[in-house]
């Protein structure tokens, strides 16, 4: 023992209450595997701590320390096991414990490391970052608060504050939400004018299981990060990163601590009573919408879609764009996003009902307008790409125009290979329709009272879909008319409808040999 100094053991005593008394109880909390029990033993080791340090000084304080915790915990291991009461854990000799370095991380294993370990996971990040580098990393108060630029009192109280909520935690049966072992399914519609540069929203959108759960949990019902981590059993430090990322590319926002989900959902239960509501017009109003086709092509001839492909083959494009002509529309514009998107999407949670196949519709070009209806019905859509592009979608408009495509040799053959245009000789035709506006607005009694007709029933169908809509969008979008119009736009009267009943009345025909470019259009 060293010359007794009363100012050396007080500064001795203040040390092991602020930089060992913690570690101890862990020590004897993974002895005892009892909270309770392993308070009293440390409380006895810091009792017979202090009171040598009232008396002598040692010369190597922290070996010290650690003799006196394994005398007493013989101790009380001994005084336990004589009144034949079992004895938790194995013996303090199990450790190697050095004279002058940190012992935390041979203490804390087993149970309680892994308990300690799930509560590192769920803990703020900046109550975790003093912790881990205190008892992982052994780094002393002064080297964190110069690493974290921030005062010593600070770090200390944080480390204060982090231990009360680690203990809180360990001591807690930790429940994790039902999305953490069974997640759900959701799937996207999106009306845009632009994709991001990186491809958003569908890059961010597809193939993200965690991200569509994130967005169902955090749908009318925020959330801090901590609570979507528990929800969805994902460590807090990955969840705040995803989380941040998400709301940067604008499809979650932020209040506060708590996350939403940016964009409508419509529930399982709002889809399935507008498609019975669907199932009652379907018939009417696809039987019109024939009419109306047949009536148009009886007056302008093959002229209406161009001529170059056969009316039952230009049958699929006209009535998808009679329907995309008399349709309710509510939105007015696209919303700009991140990286020069333009976009808005609208979620839909999975159900059994037998809802239409999809029937997208996207374009492409600079002089005219090249669209094209994707038809997600048995293989069509397969066999084409999901969007054409811009260099073909002019070389399509070239030819509509009768211009020069010499030069384009790779991408005419690229086309020829989908079916959009044939060749003869030396030379490319088309082999899409071709619409003229003018066509389109040609208008006589009939037409007049078939489209009043369709008008009515789309008008009645958007307004019960909008009101069910409504009634169940999330408070926070009261006042956001994007989000009401996104949601109102793709919740009601879709395409594949009209494209079922009109297969299904042998009005269009479907064989497998089926030009894979159907539904594609240039149109002036």
């Amino acid at each position: 023992m060293a010359t007794y100094s009363h100012s050396k053991g007080r500064a001795l005593i203040i040390d092991y209450t602020e930089n060992y008394m913690e570690k101890v109880f862990y020590f004897c909390l993974k002895k005892t595997s009892d909270r309770k029990e392993a308070e009293e033993l440390t409380q006895d080791i810091s009792f017979n701590i202090v009171s040598a340090l009232e008396r002598s000084i040692p010369e190597n304080f922290p070996a010290w320390v650690w003799q006196i915790a394994r005398n007493r915990y013989s101790v009380w291991a001994s005084e336990k096991h004589d009144r034949s009461e079992k004895i938790s854990g194995t013996d303090i000799s199990d450790y190697d414990l050095p004279d002058t370095t940190d012992v935390s991380d041979g203490l804390i294993e087993k149970e309680q490391l892994s308990l300690l370990r799930r509560e590192l996971a769920f803990i703020a990040g900046e109550y975790r970052d003093v912790i881990l580098a205190y008892y992982m990393e052994n780094r002393s108060i002064k080297e964190i608060a110069k690493s974290l630029r921030c005062a010593e009192g600070t770090v200390k109280s944080r480390l204060f504050r982090a231990r009360n909520i680690l203990k809180e935690g360990m001591d807690m049966a930790r429940e994790f939400g039902v999305r953490s072992y069974k997640p759900e399914e959701i799937s996207f519609v999106a009306n845009m004018s632009n994709c991001g540069l990186d491809g958003q929203p569908w890059s961010v959108l597809m193939g993200h299981l965690l991200y569509k759960n994130i967005f169902l949990e955090a749908y009318g019902n925020p959330e801090t990060a901590e609570q979507l981590s528990l929800e969805l059993g994902v460590s807090l430090p990955y969840m705040e990163c995803e989380l941040e990322f998400l709301r940067r590319e604008t499809f979650l926002k932020k209040d506060g601590d708590k996350y939403y989900t940016a964009f409508p959902i419509i529930s399982r239960s709002a889809q399935e009573a507008i498609h019975a509501y669907n199932k009652t017009i379907t018939r009417e109003i696809t039987s019109k919408m024939e009419q109306y086709v047949d009536h148009l092509h009886e007056k302008l001839g093959d002229g209406l879609f161009g001529g170059y492909v056969d009316y039952e083959t230009a049958k699929w494009t006209l009535i998808m764009r009679l329907f995309d002509r008399y349709c309710v529309r509510y939105m007015e514009s696209y919303t700009k996003r991140p990286r020069g998107g333009e976009w808005d999407i609208c979620g839909y949670q999975t159900t059994n009902a037998a809802t239409p196949a999809f029937v997208g519709c996207h374009g492409s070009g600079k002089e005219g307008s090249f669209e094209q209806y994707i038809f997600r019905y048995k293989d069509i859509s397969g066999k084409i790409p999901d969007t054409l592009g811009a260099d073909k979608a002019e070389t399509l408009e070239k030819l509509a125009l009768g211009e020069d495509v010499s030069g384009r040799d790779r991408t005419l053959e690229e086309l020829e290979k989908y079916g959009y245009v044939k060749k003869a000789g030396d030379k490319y035709a088309l082999n899409i329709v071709v619409l003229k506006e003018a066509s389109l607005s040609y208008s006589d009694d009939v037409l007049r009272a078939l489209e009043t007709d369709i008008r009515t029933i789309f008008r009645t169908a958007s307004e019960f879909s909008t009101k069910i809509v409504k009634n169940e969008l999330p408070d926070y979008f009261a006042g956001d008319e994007q989000a009401v119009s996104v949601a109102c736009d793709l919740a009601q009267f879709k395409r594949g409808y009209v494209l079922e009943q009109a297969i299904a009345d042998g009005w269009l025909k479907y064989d497998e040999n089926i030009c894979p470019c159907v539904g594609a259009r240039v149109e002036f």
